[in-house]
């Protein structure tokens, strides 16, 4: 695997997203060139390029589209001619985890790409605007001033069952398999495809259903011209992001989360504190998923499945790292009591030391602190080199909140694991 940089350090001079800075990391993704990622960051203003070069890829062409609505509106308000999507997640509703929303959001800006929609997002938990947390890459994708959201047509939310339907993550088979083909999804198309210039979308089902599509079945009611573009649109994203990383690719383009590691090294937050002033360079990943109940202190853990998942880290990271590497072992649990005790197993361990938060079920803390508190650990495991989860069971459970980090962070699927107190096995495939 290559060196874990920033793609556009050499650029711009500053941090970005931390993953491998090789051509083959931006085909999993279809990003097709590092540039994109300056367009992005200089709020898509793309550079010329030389006669003959290949076209834009499907990502830069949507900046294009993003940033001329984005001037549209400055100079004219909502007009009827706006092609306008926003996600909708405001504080005091119940919008799901952290993951959940992820999968919400990336979902209603894929089929924007489709429709011809620009995308927004307004994103607000623990009374914190999410978006404070992130690095946007220099992109309006946060709802302009301006544009009051009372004012578009708001046509999802939980009564017409855009929430937990039935694409909802199943821990059974990872992030990459789904019960449904997109059935959530295509009724958000229709709502979006209309010629409304402005709607609002509440969800979180999961995009890799409009993976699934036929671009046979692909129609627009707006007539030949849109249908062509979704269909183009659809073939390009198909052709271009790995079914194992479609989450990723969105979140990758969307936003990095630097801002919330870098107060790891401001708040010496990583335990034991001794050692660990800052993240290492080299790491494997342990997310342990006991239970909702954990974060009210009110659940138990498995001390057989900690050990297991514990041992088959440290076989996964015998593996990924050569002799003489210094390598380092991160967990991440909704167990207060599991991270406490688990510092005492292994000298190589490391631990986020707040205590743990849930987005959308947490009742007593809010602000900075507390988002970053829920997020942590999901930043941390973008940055690491493998991954080890629980098998699925009521115990312990897969997670999209480490899954889609996996994603973000382009881990090669062969680096997860699927571990409990006896076993440790690489993924299937479709587990990913």
């Amino acid at each position: 695997m290559s060196k874990v940089t920033s793609a556009v350090s050499a650029m711009d001079g500053t941090l970005s997203i931390a993953q491998p800075a090789d051509e083959d990391s931006f085909r999993l993704c279809g990003y097709r060139r590092p540039e994109v990622w300056a367009a992005s960051r200089d709020g898509g203003r793309l550079k010329s390029e030389a006669q003959g070069e290949k076209k834009p890829s499907v990502w830069e062409r949507y900046l294009q589209l993003q940033v001329a609505e984005v001037k549209s509106l400055k100079q004219n308000g909502l007009t009827n001619t706006s092609r306008i999507a926003i996600w909708l997640c405001p504080n005091g509703e119940h919008c799901g985890g952290w993951a959940d929303e992820v999968r919400g959001l990336t979902t209603v800006m894929y089929l924007a790409m489709l429709t011809g929609r620009a995308f927004f997002f307004s994103w607000h938990r623990l009374g914190q605007d999410i978006s404070q947390l992130m690095d946007l890459h220099g992109n309006p994708w946060v709802v302009p001033e301006g544009l009051n959201i009372s004012m578009c047509t708001q046509v999802a939310g939980p009564s017409v069952k855009y929430w937990n339907d039935d694409e909802i993550y199943l821990a059974s088979a990872g992030f990459a398999d789904y019960t449904r083909e997109g059935t959530v999804a295509k009724l958000a198309f229709k709502d979006m495809d209309g010629g409304t210039p402005c709607v609002v979308l509440r969800g979180n089902s999961v995009p890799v259903g409009i993976w699934k599509w036929p671009l046979g079945q692909v129609i627009s009611a707006r007539g030949a011209g849109a249908t062509q573009h979704a269909r183009d649109t659809l073939e390009a994203l198909k052709a271009s992001v790995r079914k194992e990383y479609i989450l990723g690719c969105a979140m990758n383009f969307l936003w990095d989360l630097s801002p919330v590691l870098a107060s790891l090294h401001a708040k010496r937050q990583l335990l034991p504190q001794k050692e660990h002033a800052d993240l290492p360079l080299n790491f494997v990943s342990v997310h342990l998923r006991f239970g909702d109940q954990n974060f009210w202190h009110k659940g138990t853990y498995s001390s057989e499945i900690l050990l297991g998942a514990l041992r088959c880290a440290e076989k996964l990271g015998e593996e990924l790292f050569t002799a003489g590497e210094d390598w380092y072992i991160h967990l991440a649990t909704d167990s207060d009591s599991a991270a406490n005790s688990s510092l005492k197993l292994s000298k190589r361990l490391f631990v986020y030391e707040a205590q743990r938060v849930h987005l959308d079920k947490e009742v007593a803390k809010t602000g900075l602190d507390a988002v970053r508190a829920a997020v942590m650990d999901h930043a941390i495991i973008t940055r690491a080199r493998g991954l080890v989860s629980c098998r699925t069971s009521k115990t312990c459970r897969l997670s999209a909140y480490s899954e889609s980090a996996a994603q973000v962070g382009l881990m090669p699927v062969q680096n997860a694991r699927s571990a409990d107190s006896s076993s440790c096995e690489i993924r299937p495939p479709n587990h990913w």
